[in-house]
């Protein structure tokens, strides 16, 4: 006979048994939940992935260039793991392996027959194998509750405060977690010029930043810069080249 407290237990668990697999209910077997940059998500099967045009291909939604995701979840449809997003940096892709392993690189194939994934390097990862992969560290911002517009407070990723040639005057530019950004110039006479705008990562390797005057409309700065782990460096623009910025 069952004594209360096994009852008790037993109930417990069965709740937990319940529980994991109603989070898992909304995908079939051999499917994956696909999260976008954008904040949208979808759940399909992987194809394939062009190792030519980077684009990954699914069975019932097209194709999503590698640069638009985010992050692939083989497991169920959650996105919350603050413990691996902790790990990310901005250059390379993350394979969170269902044995707890985990390797850094940069995806570029998926072969259908094989059902393998493929690094840059040659590594080879089964789909079986993969929990998660993650092709930004950016959490998108309406996953994060964010507007995705503006300021709003959200936390930087990028900042950075630089000196010109004197006697032109410091400028601080902050990047944004929601995509927006953030340039000021302080003036000789102590007040602050602030252009705001948007950046943007192009292909995964480097970040185009577009800021306007709120002011002046005639004043547009443009930026590119290229991903170096966590520093961002300026290659071009009208700030200079080798300003670099620190990931926070």
């Amino acid at each position: 006979m069952f004594k209360p407290r096994t009852v008790v237990t037993v109930l417990v668990f069965a709740l937990v048994a319940v529980a994991a697999l109603a989070a898992q209910t909304r995908m079939r077997s051999g499917e994956a939940t696909i999260f976008l940059r954008s904040g949208d998500s979808v759940i399909d099967k992987v194809i394939d992935i062009s190792s030519t045009r980077l684009v990954l291909e699914t069975e019932n939604n097209g194709e999503y260039p590698l640069r638009d995701l985010w992050m692939i979840n083989f497991i169920n449809d959650a996105w919350d793991f603050p413990n691996e997003r902790n790990q990310l940096n901005p250059r390379d892709h993350f394979v969170f392996l269902r044995n707890g392993g985990v390797s850094v690189g940069r995806i570029v194939d998926f072969s259908s027959e094989r059902r393998v994934f493929q690094f840059e390097s040659g590594e080879e990862f089964p789909i079986g194998q993969v929990q998660r992969i993650y092709f930004s560290p950016n959490v998108p911002a309406s996953l994060r509750g964010g507007s995705g517009g503006g300021g709003g407070g959200a936390a930087s990723v990028w900042v950075g405060t630089f000196y010109r040639d004197v006697p032109a005057p410091p400028m601080e530019i902050e990047l944004r977690d929601d995509g927006s950004a953030q340039l000021t110039i302080d003036t000789v006479r102590g007040r602050s010029v602030v252009l705001t705008g948007r950046w943007t990562d192009v292909d995964g390797r480097s970040i185009r930043v577009n800021v306007q005057n709120q002011v002046n409309a005639s004043d547009r700065r443009t930026i590119t810069f290229g991903l170096e782990r966590d520093t961002l460096i300026s290659l071009s623009g009208s700030i200079g080249a080798n300003v670099r910025l620190q990931r926070r």
